[in-house]
């Protein structure tokens, strides 16, 4: 068998730990039209949101799934009460997902090295504004690591030599790229 059928019997059988959990709380609670209508609103409504929490590990993310979707089936009101109240339920999972998605990128992204070679300009900007460099460092940071502006070109800019702008670059990006 080549990889890609391994991959997708892989994928197949993943789903189908988590449609097994999730049969299991239908039959358990008697929730089946309830649980059915849980599952396509969370399916269908999480493409409304830009992304969605996803765990590094594989058999943690399995057991994240099955257990929020056993807490929602045990909670959900029945089909008695109102069918719209599971498409809240789905939207609430989603939600949650997303928010938790973006707590995850802030946090990550906070304890994330500063780089000058992967930054953007936005980036660069605010890491010389957060250690305080001059307006001229900062331009001048811009010119090396955002625009890659040829050495020579700056010193005839500046008029100073070539070999200065190769020593100032290499102590701003010490200073940039330094964890403070």
């Amino acid at each position: 068998m080549n990889w890609r059928v391994k991959f997708r019997l892989f994928q197949v059988s993943t789903y189908g730990i988590v449609f097994a959990d999730i049969a299991v709380f239908a039959v358990l609670t008697g929730k089946y039209i309830e649980t059915v209508a849980l599952f396509i609103s969370f399916v269908t409504l999480r493409y409304a949101f830009g992304k969605t929490y996803h765990s590094q590990s594989f058999w943690w993310c399995i057991f994240i799934s099955c257990l929020i979707f056993a807490i929602a089936i045990t909670f959900m009101p029945n089909k008695g009460v109102s069918i719209l109240s599971c498409v809240a339920f789905g939207l609430i999972i989603d939600y949650l997902a997303y928010k938790y998605k973006d707590y995850d990128d802030l946090i990550r992204q906070r304890n994330k090295p500063f780089n000058v070679d992967t930054c953007t300009q936005a980036e660069l900007i605010s890491r010389c504004d957060e250690i305080h460099l001059s307006e001229e460092n900062k331009k001048l940071a811009i010119e090396f690591f955002i625009k890659k502006t040829k050495h020579s070109e700056l010193a005839d800019i500046l008029c100073i030599d070539e070999k200065s702008i190769t020593v100032r670059k290499h102590r701003l990006k010490q200073k940039l790229n330094k964890k403070i």
